[in-house]
């Protein structure tokens, strides 16, 4: 992108294709290299993806979630981190928000739905994450939430398996 919400990306404003291409084999095929790799380790590997978003765009009223969870077209696993997450009493919980879904092509399409796996996508209000405290307080919160998500999406599998 070269313009997201009225505001010009530097880094971005003259990448031409040969640019891109260089970014291509810099970072994005070796990511996905390295994420396929690693999914493939497991048969019951859940692919989660962590992002941030802008408590307000331009012109726009304000986002009052803390946290969304994303899920197109498998909510195994959203499900069980959805209830936990609304289960916590100081936490504005958006249900595919601030957007719905995925992009063909992203991480959660290509490692996640086109081959099956249990997902999710997070997103965290960026202000929530601007400081090293922040950040270790939401990596702590959802790592727990994570592991409790996980084990009830085993038991209603195993349920549903019985």
């Amino acid at each position: 992108m070269r313009l997201y919400d009225g505001s010009v990306i530097p880094a971005n404003k003259d990448a031409d294709e040969v640019e891109k291409a260089r970014r291509v084999d810099a970072f994005y095929t070796p990511y996905h290299t390295a994420v396929a790799e690693m999914a493939a380790r497991r048969e019951d590997t859940v692919i989660v993806a962590i992002h941030s978003f802008t408590p307000r765009l331009n012109g726009r009223a304000p986002r009052p979630w803390h946290v969304g969870i994303l899920h197109a077209f498998d909510d195994r696993f959203s499900d069980p981190l959805l209830e936990l997450l609304n289960a916590e009493a100081d936490l504005c919980v958006g249900d595919n928000e601030p957007y719905a879904g995925h992009l063909p092509g992203d991480s959660i399409d290509r490692h996640a739905l086109q081959t099956g796996r249990a997902n999710t996508l997070i997103e965290v209000r960026n202000d929530l994450i601007e400081t090293q405290a922040q950040q270790d307080v939401w990596a702590n919160r959802l790592a727990g939430l994570l592991q409790k998500a996980l084990k009830q999406m085993d038991a209603t599998t195993e349920t549903a398996h019985a």
